[in-house]
């Protein structure tokens, strides 16, 4: 949606306030010098650092959300105030402490950067080391004048590109919007859950600076939240991201042509490769690994070589990173632990500077460990540490095939998540490592590749892992492999055979990156991506309001994909959303399911819907609803009546009206089903395949239609208020003299994938059309066999049609492989 220029700037000047100025005063105070590309990811880290403190404070005194931007106003004022102080004192220190052998140290560091540059690899330092054991300096003229204006191009494309795919972006966003939606419409700041108003806290989204600061950025700027974070947040996060490559290629490559090349080789994986940063920049494990988990290892690095300040920026970073996301920290640690052992072996003058940086780590990991129990705790709440293939969590990550089973042993990470060619150049240049000499860069790159591989595929290590962090994130270890300097490594390697240098290095990298990011973005710019932004039209946006405007104890039940997005975009709480999202926030599977099937019974009219909702204690007070669908709710009030969205208030619940039950079957014979009625003679069957030809006795149609081998389908699409149900008619020939056709028994054949879905069934028998029945039921399924139901024996009339209603009551669809029906002769009296 348009904005106009004010509110733009506005945008733009808060983010800058929350984001990069506190943190950008706390590095100016502790006196560290830092090359200027570096300074967006500290100052990023920092921010995060100081909004963690400051939300945590709010949050455990039940203040409103503005209360915090006291404590963040004093951090700004005492940071600035303090490094003011310590410039000036760091001035006069360097002006008293200066020699000859500085300008001396900084030439012989330049000569080694020119000479680096002309040969396109790391050139050796004085007394054996590799350039990457040298503290880097900053030497302006190291890079060529062609460099800061292609990194500049290369950032700004990243972050337009990362703006425009966040609005087709994975649905995990609506989550982190909802948290956001809910800080800024909440009397206090609470960390409650705001999906299904159960009032329970997750762990995972506990006290968490990036959506306080969302939220808080909202608030400063007058912009919503939505479009804050799908077009202003992720320029900002492409720039830290960028900015801690570039610190962490620092670390590893001083400032030549092989920092340059791993810091092209590593925004060039950013589309298409192992970590999606622009497709998902705005999401906190994505912000947390690129722009966080690297600031923090280059800042390790730096504190074992002994540079000034590192030390203290070490703890910024690690901070952030924990607090932003523990898993990402934990990755962290599984690529320190080993290098800091590696080198206490090998290394005797780091021993210090390498316990120290380690017990710093460890200090800060009791944060992310005891959130990581908590999460644990509520993932077993919720059976979704089981393997239990049906269960939604982990068919949602199952079906992504990022996993091998490996028998005995566990399982391994799929090998086709390293299929991207920077990543295969990558692993062809570990061999290279093996020939250099031994420094801190060269034993960094061989720990982390080393801990990364083995966890992942050679088992049973993914199994081990798995005791620890969910099975399906198990994959996201590969994060940490380094490999865009492994990259770069290898196309130095190639150039330099090739007899070129710094320039043929960074062509080889763009050549192999270019068609992986090409495709990627094809695809995300394709229709059915394109269907996932939030629609424009007048009709959805009254929609929105209506609901918004609701009062805050509104229970509302909506459509499952729509309702997922709704708590993001009103701030109103649902009966339920998707099923993974439902049995989390529930707590536990069958309170979960138990919402589910309650949503699906109330937008399907059923009469059911009281009891459910009496016996789960939860009372849906609205209904959002596709007028033009098949099946209504039980509306008192309407406060909205459009073509496609409909928003009423739900009639109080009356006595249920008495209906008769459909009986299982376990088989459908072609003969009798039941004890004919009045005579008869044998049964026929047939389906909704058959039920068109001449011969055949009844015709069956659905809606929704047949689409390819399915002969219906009901899949709403993300923003449809239309309930996944399918209505099938079967209809029989009208009777020949005193001999009519009667309808005994149906059978379907659902379509449910990996999932377990529960269907309700309702069906209404009629004659001549009158009804004679209405008869309901509910049946679980896996898909694996059909479902068959024996209908409500017709005492006094022939059935010559029945209206079958089928509803999802679990899964955002209804897919039917066939409708199958078996009739007989049946005498009218």
């Amino acid at each position: 949606m348009p904005f106009p220029g004010g509110i733009v700037i506005a945008a733009l000047a808060s983010g800058l306030f929350l984001f990069f100025l506190p943190g950008m005063l706390l590095v100016r105070a502790s006196g560290a010098k830092l090359p200027r590309a570096e300074l967006p990811a500290w100052a990023f880290a920092g921010s995060a650092a100081v909004l963690f403190v400051c939300f945590a404070g709010v949050a455990a005194l039940g203040l409103p959300l503005n209360a915090a931007l006291w404590p963040l106003g004093a951090v700004v004022v005492i940071a600035a105030a303090a490094g003011r102080r310590g410039a000036r004192l760091g001035d006069a220190q360097a002006i008293a402490g200066a020699t000859q052998e500085e300008p001396r140290r900084d030439a012989e560091v330049f000569a080694r950067a020119t000479q680096e540059t002309r040969a396109g690899s790391v050139a050796p330092a004085a007394r054996g080391q590799d350039a990457a054991n040298v503290p880097p300096l900053v030497c302006a003229q190291s890079a060529p004048r062609w460099w800061k204006p292609l990194l500049l191009v290369v950032v700004v494309a990243a972050a337009v590109a990362a703006a425009i795919f966040a609005s087709v972006g994975s649905i995990d966003r609506w989550w982190y919007l909802a948290y956001v939606r809910s800080y800024l419409e909440g009397d206090a700041l609470r960390i409650t859950e705001p999906f299904l108003g159960t009032e329970r806290v997750f762990a995972r989204f506990g006290v968490h600076p990036w959506l306080m600061g969302l939220a808080l950025w909202s608030k400063l700027s007058g912009a919503d939240p939505v479009w804050l974070y799908e077009r202003v947040a992720p320029v900002f996060a492409i720039a830290a991201a960028a900015s801690a490559t570039i610190a962490l290629a620092r670390a590893l490559f001083g400032h030549g042509a092989l920092a340059r090349a791993a810091v092209v080789a590593t925004l060039l994986s950013w589309s298409g490769g192992l970590l999606p940063v622009l497709a998902r920049a705005g999401e906190d494990k994505v912000l947390a690994q690129a722009a966080l988990a690297s600031l923090c290892l280059a800042a390790c690095l730096n504190a074992v070589r002994g540079e000034r300040g590192a030390l203290v920026m070490a703890a910024l970073a690690a901070g952030a990173t924990a607090t932003l996301h523990g898993l990402v920290f934990a990755f962290v640690l599984a690529v320190w632990l080993p290098l800091a052992l590696l080198r206490a072996v090998t290394a005797a003058s780091e021993r210090r500077a390498v316990a120290a940086t380690t017990l710093l780590l460890m200090v800060v990991a009791v944060q992310p460990a005891a959130m990581g129990l908590m999460v644990e705790r509520s993932l077993v709440e919720a059976g979704a540490v089981a393997r239990s293939a049906d269960h939604p969590v982990l068919r949602v990550h199952d079906s992504r095939d990022r996993t091998i089973d490996a028998g005995s042993l566990g399982f391994v990470v799929h090998p086709r998540l390293l299929a991207h060619p920077l990543s295969l150049l990558a692993l062809g240049a570990l061999p290279l490592l093996l020939r250099r000499r031994r420094s801190l860069a060269c034993d960094f790159l061989l720990a982390s590749t080393a801990t990364a591989l083995l966890i992942a595929f050679v088992p049973p290590l993914p199994a081990l892992a798995a005791k620890i962090i969910p099975a399906w994130m198990v994959y996201r270890v590969l994060w940490v492999l380094p490999l865009g300097a492994l990259a770069a490594l290898g196309a130095a390697e190639v150039a330099k055979w090739l007899g070129g240098g710094e320039v043929a290095t960074l062509a080889l990298l763009f050549a192999l990156g270019a068609f992986p990011l090409a495709t990627s973005i094809q695809q995300r710019a394709g229709e059915v991506r394109a269907r996932r932004a939030v629609p424009s039209t007048a009709e959805f946006c009254a929609a929105v309001e209506a609901v918004a405007a609701l009062p805050a104890g509104a229970l509302v039940a909506a459509a499952p994909q729509l309702a997922e997005r709704l708590p993001a975009l009103t701030g109103r709480r649902m009966v339920a959303t998707l099923d993974r999202s439902t049995i989390m926030f529930s707590g536990s599977r069958d309170a979960g399911e138990a919402r589910l099937l309650l949503r699906a019974a109330t937008l399907a009219g059923d009469t059911r819907a009281a009891a459910l909702a009496t016996q789960l204690a939860v009372h849906p007070t609205h209904a959002l609803f596709d007028p033009r669908a098949g099946a209504l709710p039980l509306c008192g009030q309407r406060l909205l009546s459009g073509a496609e969205y409909a928003l009423c208030a739900l009639a109080e619940p009356t006595a249920e009206t008495e209906t008769l039950s459909l009986r299982r079957i376990e088989e459908m014979p072609g003969g009798a089903l039941l004890p004919e009625r009045g005579g008869g003679g044998a049964a026929t069957s047939g389906s909704a395949r058959d039920g068109g030809s001449d011969d055949a006795p009844c015709a069956t149609s659905c809606t929704p239609p047949a689409r390819g081998e399915l002969v219906a389908v009901s899949q709403p699409g993300d923003w449809d208020a239309a309930p996944p149900l399918v209505d099938c008619r079967i209809r029989c020939r009208t009777e020949v003299g005193a001999t009519a056709v009667s309808i005994r028994a149906v059978e379907i054949l659902p379509l449910v994938g990996r999932a377990v879905d529960e269907l309700l069934l309702r069906a209404r028998g009629l004659r001549q059309g009158r009804e004679i029945y209405v008869a309901t039921g509910r049946a679980r399924t896996d898909g694996s066999a059909p479902l068959r139901f024996a209908l409500p024996a017709a005492e006094t009339a022939a059935i010559d049609t029945v209206e079958l209603r089928i509803a999802s009551g679990l899964l955002p669809f209804v897919k039917l492989r066939g409708v199958r029906w078996s009739a007989g002769d049946a005498r009218v009296p």
